[in-house]
């Protein structure tokens, strides 16, 4: 998105760079001609701009009058700057937002409720290997018993910060963070399907997407039991995927060995 902005006001100045000259004069003019009439005295850098000045003016104002008289002309420029723009628009990403390249992507994993912190870290061995053998990754740091995506403390969940090689577009166009992301995920399920694992790429603009989310607290104060909990949760995720507008709900309640039940949180994608 960064090269779109980029290019969009390098265009901007290249096209008011064309136009400015003429308004410039037009609006200069009069002032223009005094100053140039009484320039006798002013110096070689001055009178160099001056010349250079209006040997420019006199090259804007041909080409306009050429353009004027031949419509053909100024119809063909619109084409190309037509065709160049499609050109770009194929070449450029299409996404609302585009993925950007940060240089590292993000990967977490789930056990299932009651499992250990060692069957956490035999999972996580597995992926230190498939990551040390992964193109394109440079480093990675490996984090059990945590989740910053699910923003939970568990001994269940586990958390990498994935780093990638700097310069890997240039030796392989096809060693994108996106590729290797969609690598990645591919052999997870296969090394690791007791997890559930899976990477992703940092957002481009936090907030801003196709796709963002909220996390949703539920907290029972009236000390009533876990049964009565987890019935209001499941409650609320039965309503909540009815909308339309919501998809992936996610909860780090569990009934079976839940530390911490009160409160919940329920993360959601829109």
């Amino acid at each position: 998105m960064n090269k779109q902005f980029a290019i969009t006001i390098a265009i901007s100045v290249m096209i008011s760079a064309f136009n400015g000259p003429h308004a410039l004069a037009g609006a200069v003019g009069d002032a223009a001609q005094a100053a140039h009439a009484d320039d006798g005295g002013a110096g070689p850098p001055v009178r160099s701009f001056n010349r250079g000045f209006e040997t420019a003016t006199r090259g804007y104002v041909r080409v306009s009058h050429g353009l004027v008289r031949k419509a053909f002309v100024g119809v063909a420029l619109l084409a190309a700057f037509t065709a160049l723009a499609a050109g770009l628009g194929r070449r450029l990403p299409t996404s609302f937002v585009p993925e950007e390249d940060y240089g590292y992507f993000l990967l977490t994993l789930q056990l299932p409720a009651a499992a250990s912190l060692e069957r956490t870290n035999a999972v996580t061995r597995k992926i230190d290997q498939l990551l040390a053998q992964t193109e394109g990754v440079a480093n990675f740091n490996t984090i059990a018993g945590f989740s910053l995506l699910s923003r939970v403390t568990a001994d269940n969940y586990g958390f990498y910060f994935v780093g990638l090689n700097r310069g890997r577009s240039a030796v392989a166009p096809t060693s994108t963070p996106g590729t290797i992301v969609n690598r990645v995920n591919a052999e997870l399920r296969r090394i690791a399907p007791e997890a559930t694992a899976f990477a992703v790429m940092p957002p481009s603009i936090p907030g801003l997407g196709t796709q963002g989310g909220f996390s949703f607290w539920l907290q029972d104060r009236t000390g009533g039991s876990l049964d009565l909990l987890n019935q209001n949760v499941q409650t609320f995720l039965d309503a909540a995927r009815k909308r339309p507008e919501l998809a992936g709900l996610s909860t780090q309640f569990h009934r079976v060995g839940c530390r911490s039940c009160s409160p919940m949180s329920i993360a959601t994608r829109y």
